[in-house]
């Protein structure tokens, strides 16, 4: 699920992702790619975790960096999920030598 030019409200995301739901294979897993165009990407992105299931996607970047006004925040989804959702963010070292 996109929300490509980054005008969605909370409302929406549960709008869109219903009717996703209603009409996808639940052996399908889906997820959300946020964009910021009016800074409603993180609240969009915790409603979606809200209402979707446990093992869907999101998409972050670091700083929000991304086309135009960018995606949701890394930083901030992963406060929150250290915080309100209790998820302790694991981190490995990719760049072995």
């Amino acid at each position: 699920m996109v929300d490509s030019f980054g005008v969605m409200y909370p409302d929406d995301v549960e709008i869109m992702h219903n009717s996703i739901r209603e009409n996808l294979d639940n052996k399908i897993k889906f997820g959300f790619h946020a964009h910021n165009n009016i800074q409603m990407a993180f609240s969009n992105v915790i409603k979606f975790m809200e209402i979707a299931d446990d093992d869907s996607y999101i998409d972050a970047s670091l700083m929000g960096m991304g086309r135009g006004a960018g995606n949701v925040t890394m930083e901030l989804l992963l406060g929150y999920l250290n915080k309100k959702r209790r998820i302790v963010i694991m981190t490995s070292n990719i760049w072995q030598s």
